[in-house]
């Protein structure tokens, strides 16, 4: 399906802020790269189960799998703050990664948040986020085009200025740098 491709060895090559101190308040922490892990560990078992799916998606679409387990870190706590009903963000969006329904008419994977299908859409949406801003930023290095992709995939393609401001305008002005750092903790034992 793509011309991408990255596996989770991306995440030695730029090293995140992490989460904002906002971000990282859901769970008292302070905020950092250790708020980021910290989080990302709280969700692990909610994550673990869940891996085949994401090797699957990753697949499917050249990203690294243990960065889409960490955008359903960041987006739903994998699951554990949706409603019943598998939605998010007052009924706007669907699944663990939340597909937003404003921007996506179709929503794959219903009734299931955590199943396949959803988590394959919301995998091809983030890879057309890698590909618009490889475009955008074509002398930027892949692992800054990947990380800025990360921004889009939260605040669409037209809030990111540049990979250096990615987060400018993101949830918690740390969106990107979070989403990375959860991923590198995930990436560390991904198996």
């Amino acid at each position: 399906m793509t011309a991408i491709a990255f596996d989770n060895t991306i995440f030695g090559k730029f090293n995140g802020t992490g989460a904002s101190a906002q971000t990282a308040k859901q769970d008292h922490l302070a905020g950092g790269v250790g708020a980021s892990r910290a989080m990302a560990k709280t969700d692990l078992g909610r994550v673990t189960p869940l891996k085949d799916r994401f090797n699957a998606a990753a697949a499917l679409t050249g990203l690294p799998p243990a960065l889409l387990a960490a955008i359903a870190s960041r987006e739903s706590r994998c699951g554990n703050v949706l409603d019943p009903s598998g939605n998010g963000d007052g009924g706007h969006a669907f699944g663990i990664m939340q597909v937003d329904r404003r921007s996506h008419p179709v929503i794959d994977g219903e009734p299931d948040p955590k199943s396949q299908a959803h988590i394959d859409q919301a995998s091809r949406i983030m890879a057309d986020c890698v590909k618009a801003m490889a475009a955008r930023f074509p002398a930027a290095a892949p692992e800054r085009q990947l990380q800025a992709a990360l921004a889009a995939y939260n605040c669409g393609s037209g809030g990111v200025a540049s990979p250096d401001k990615a987060d400018a305008v993101t949830t918690g002005h740390d969106y990107s740098n979070d989403v990375w750092e959860r991923g590198r903790f995930y990436a560390e034992d991904w198996s």
